[in-house]
């Protein structure tokens, strides 16, 4: 069976993540105690990078950057948690990154995976340009 890890480095096997993604619950680390919220397990159940087939080194070289990818877009995600309604490039300026790329590419990502929304472009206040401003997905009680 798969696992993946907390924040802590703890293990949580993947059955579990499965169970709670079905269900809706959280999971919480029996490490740290911390909650495992459903849109970071989302972001931590992706899809893989490469297949079965593909050649070793292929798949090490898909396992690097997936964990990677999948930091990339927490942090994108925890972003716009703590900035909601700001452009790609604000939250780039508020993260103090100076590749404003790192946070803006995830940010598509994390839309098709529901975690964000886009919303209404307006003037960006970094370039001045209108801009696509990013926003967290409402979830109803």
């Amino acid at each position: 069976m798969s696992q993946i890890k907390c924040g802590c480095g703890r293990l949580v096997p993947d059955l579990s993540v499965s169970a709670a993604l079905e269900v809706g619950n959280h999971l919480k680390c029996t490490g740290c105690n911390k909650i495992i919220h459903n849109d970071t397990l989302k972001i931590l159940k992706a899809r893989p990078l490469s297949r079965r087939g593909h050649p070793n080194t292929s798949q090490e070289a898909a396992q690097y950057m997936q964990s990677k990818l999948r930091a990339t877009q927490l942090y994108a995600l925890r972003m716009v948690r703590e900035n909601p309604g700001k452009t790609a490039n604000e939250l780039s300026v508020i993260a103090n990154e100076r590749d404003n790329r790192k946070i803006g590419r995830r940010l598509p990502e994390l839309e098709r995976m529901g975690l964000i929304i886009r919303k209404e472009p307006r003037p960006c206040e970094v370039t001045g340009r209108n801009a696509t401003v990013w926003d967290v997905v409402e979830i109803s009680a």
